[in-house]
């Protein structure tokens, strides 16, 4: 049984400098709502199809928004997930730590003041561990759980990103994202990672990926077909690897454009979120959805991730597959 982590990194973004903290809401409905002049495909829709073909995922919920709009808009996005039954763990954009707040003269905690950068691992450790903790302890004023995971946003974690978790009681990260090495992401291990290992004090769960012949390519809706993503996620399970991490977004479903207040429906994207379901709904006897939650209070949960990480090895998608996706994708670019 492989034990597959569908992650949803749920956030929005500003279309433009807030000058008030009410602002936020045509942002909020696009990103997180989804919605478009067809219908609203966001967070909802992506939980409540999870739930009915009872699966579950896990919410990266992006956090340092509330520094300059306060809990009420990360309350309402934990109550969406709340309400579907699914897992809320940290997801921090540091991006807003850059936005002008005039309706505060403090903006920010004293250890965050005047810092500013693209990437958490743009910060010292003692700032990053200030970072993981405003995040913290905003999802637990919105009565969330303990918090187990953390993911960085755009995967701009580093090694030092992982002790500022561990220093904050994290102890699994979700950021290691292969392609995104050397640029966004900067965490060091001796081999490309596949396999769950101990860095740093805690377990880095990698995005897996597959290798194309236009190079390797990570593993989220958005970016592969569903040939694709069955082909690698049986790929897995017929090397007994113990997990696989699948990446999505709130607004993944949807052509986004931050300037317009309502996203595009995306049909495309649509029906592959759909396929996906069917799919992992058709073979739970090799597939399991799991929520970091469940694994950090199981008593083996440390036994689930152990392994050989020469037992790993990454998925040689056919040809067929990817110009099956090439084709998909300009189809998409086409009608827009």
């Amino acid at each position: 049984m492989l034990d597959v982590y569908y992650t949803i990194d749920t956030e929005f973004w500003s279309s433009r400098p807030y000058t008030s903290p009410e602002d936020y809401e045509s942002d909020f409905d696009r990103d997180i709502h989804g919605k478009t002049a067809r219908g609203s495909f966001g967070l909802d829709f992506q939980l409540k199809r999870f739930a009915e073909n009872g699966l579950k995922a896990v919410c990266f919920t992006e956090t340092l928004h509330s520094l300059l709009l306060g809990i009420k808009p990360l309350q309402r996005i934990t109550d969406i997930i709340k309400t579907y039954g699914h897992d809320t763990q940290l997801h921090c954009h540091t991006e807003w730590l850059q936005q002008p707040c005039p309706w505060q003269e403090n903006d920010f905690p004293a250890p965050l003041q005047g810092r500013s950068g693209q990437h958490i691992r743009h910060f010292s450790e003692g700032s990053q561990a200030a970072i993981i903790a405003v995040g913290v302890e905003a999802l637990q004023t919105c009565g969330v759980p303990p918090i187990w995971a953390f993911r960085a946003g755009n995967y701009g974690a580093d090694n030092v990103t992982l002790r500022a978790c561990s220093f904050n009681g994290i102890i699994y990260d979700s950021s290691y994202n292969y392609p995104y090495l050397k640029a966004a992401c900067r965490i060091e291990t001796p081999q490309p990672l596949l396999s769950p290992q101990q860095i740093e004090g805690i377990w880095e769960i990698p995005i897996p990926f597959f290798d194309t012949f236009r190079g390797p390519r990570h593993v989220q809706v958005a970016a592969a077909s569903n040939s694709e993503l069955e082909a690698a996620m049986m790929h897995a399970y017929k090397s007994n690897w113990k997990t696989f991490v699948i990446v999505s977004h709130s607004f993944e479903l949807i052509h986004r454009d931050k300037k317009e207040e309502l996203g595009e429906y995306n049909g495309i994207q649509v029906r592959r979120f759909e396929r996906l379901c069917e799919f992992l709904k058709q073979n739970s006897d090799k597939f399991r959805t799991r929520t970091f939650t469940e694994l950090a209070n199981d008593e083996n949960g440390e036994a689930s991730l152990s392994d050989d990480p020469a037992n790993y090895e990454s998925h040689a998608m056919s040809s067929i597959s990817t110009i099956g996706r090439l084709i998909e994708h300009a189809r998409q670019r086409w009608a827009w």
